[in-house]
């Protein structure tokens, strides 16, 4: 292959880099979009050691749990309050432990968080529901989460970590 005597050698490793990134980019998308709720997370962090602009890339096409702290906290907190309660208990049990402790303290105190929190520990506590349920509830989290980063898409609210300050969050 011919070097371009144009492109200095930085410029072409950086020129073969985001060919790379661009080629790479669907397959990772994908391999993080089929990783268990919190193995997602730890994947993109190990890749952003690697790559911190291809991690980047593939933050902004799908969204893990660790986004959930970026999403403006009233935002969240009023889609929680509109899933049912089996649907929080499955959030909930299907994220990892921060980011499940993180959701069940958006909750405003009362008998439905009670419940909540209650149901989440006895099926991660009890060994025969344990298996199937918990699967159900990571694919419910991980679909929880994309739905939250199709509603950012269509603009109905912009992540903390791209806007100035929260008054400037819009809210539908």
């Amino acid at each position: 292959v011919e070097e371009d005597p144009s492109f200095s050698g930085a410029e072409t490793i950086r020129a073969n880099k985001l060919i790379l990134d661009d080629i790479m980019i669907g397959p990772i998308v994908e391999c993080v979009r089929d990783k268990v709720s919190g193995d997602d997370d730890d994947f993109i962090t190990h890749l952003k050691e690697i790559s911190p602009a291809l991690a980047q890339k593939v933050k902004e096409q799908v969204w893990t749990p660790m986004v959930l702290s970026e999403i403006p906290s009233r935002y969240l907190q009023l889609q929680i309050r509109e899933l049912s309660i089996n649907e929080t208990v499955d959030l909930v049990v299907g994220l990892p432990e921060d980011a499940a402790q993180y959701v069940t303290d958006l909750m405003t105190e009362g008998n439905r968080k009670t419940i909540i929190i209650e149901q989440a520990a006895k099926t991660t506590n009890n060994k025969d529901l344990s298996s199937e349920k918990i699967s159900k509830a990571k694919r419910f989290s991980k679909y929880f989460i994309s739905m939250l980063h199709q509603k950012e898409k269509n603009g109905a609210f912009k992540l903390l970590s791209s806007s100035v300050d929260e008054g400037d969050t819009q809210v539908a």
